[in-house]
């Protein structure tokens, strides 16, 4: 049988439930994308998730204001992209 690919969109307590299901404990099922506005929170999630590298597409823009924020949460928290 195929795999289904899954993404989880917000990681807050039913997220994040999700999230750490389809990591591993549902047949057939795997986690493609996690996204969340808390980039500490999304590096935690994807961490427990087994996920250490991740892509970060800035549309060929340079990091600035918010999003440059979000990437530096993001390494602090432990992801590389």
């Amino acid at each position: 049988m195929q795999s289904v690919r899954f993404g989880v969109i917000g990681l807050g307590n039913m997220g994040s439930v999700h999230c750490a299901n389809l990591a591993g404990n549902v047949e057939n099922a795997s986690l493609a994308v996690i996204c969340d506005s808390d980039p500490k929170r999304l590096a935690a999630a994807a961490r427990k998730a087994g996920v250490t590298q991740v892509v970060f597409d800035r549309g060929g823009f340079l990091f600035h204001g918010r999003v440059k924020a979000l990437a530096e949460a993001a390494r602090e928290g432990g992801l590389e992209f």
